[in-house]
């Protein structure tokens, strides 16, 4: 992520006054936002199993719904930093050279995430896990090795599926269906606005306050959730979304 990010604001354009490098920027910019987004994928799942292994079962959504306050928390920063350095540089400073800033600032956080991460402990149901899969393994190991623990993995997800195919399907069109209809309110709404004749202040305003609502009820909605469930708060907010 740290990469896919700050990579972005070292590439070279076409305002250089060299094609080739222009080309190869733009060859980069699209690997590194390839890089970017799947980092992003990668890190969101695995925060997520770690936060509903670690987190009280009469809490669950509570903190699952940090993942929405710190995501929304960084997409503020980040408009702030974009909206402060234009206030301050001006458009013109930001169009030539100003505009690499905000990648080149995300080596701070981005460090410092780095540095939080080394000192995360495992999970106590993860190492419980490990310490069944080696204690299992070990017992058969000198006949069949490593393919004991592969074969029971593959066991174990076949059988995750067989039983669960259809909560398994309905959850993951509910989260599909979500995405599909907060890209809608976030980036193509945003788009629509400016075509409609909004500025771009005034678009990035928009865009800040709708951020700045999903911080202020994320914990009341995880809270929500934890009392009458998910699947009633996932349909009441994708009926507010339509």
């Amino acid at each position: 992520m740290l990469v896919g990010t700050v990579g972005q604001g070292l590439l070279p354009t076409y305002s250089s006054g060299n094609e080739t490098l222009g080309h190869i920027g733009f060859v980069l910019l699209i690997v590194l936002r390839f890089v970017q987004g799947l980092c992003a994928a990668g890190e969101i799942g695995t925060i997520s199993t770690y936060l509903s292994e670690v987190a009280a079962h009469h809490m669950l959504c509570r903190g699952i719904a940090l993942i929405a306050i710190t995501c929304n928390l960084g997409f503020v920063s980040a408009q702030f930093v974009v909206y402060a350095i234009t206030r301050a540089l001006g458009d013109e400073a930001v169009e030539a050279w100003a505009w690499r800033l905000p990648f080149v600032l995300a080596l701070i956080p981005g460090l410092i995430a780095i540095w939080g991460r080394r000192g995360i402990p495992e999970s106590h149901m993860f190492l419980e896990q490990q310490k069944e899969e080696q204690s299992g393994a070990s017992a058969e190991s000198q006949e069949v090795g490593f393919e004991v623990r592969q074969v029971s993995s593959t066991r174990r997800v076949k059988a995750i599926v067989s039983a669960h195919w259809l909560n398994m399907l309905i959850g993951g069109g509910a989260l599909a269906s979500t995405a599909i209809l907060q890209y809608g309110g976030f980036v193509w709404g945003q788009s629509f606005l400016a075509h409609a004749g909004l500025t771009a202040d005034d678009t990035m305003l928009v865009g800040l306050c709708s951020r700045v609502v999903m911080l202020v009820l994320a914990m009341p909605v995880g809270w929500l959730a934890d009392v009458v469930g998910v699947a009633s708060v996932m349909l009441i907010g994708s009926l507010g979304f339509m």
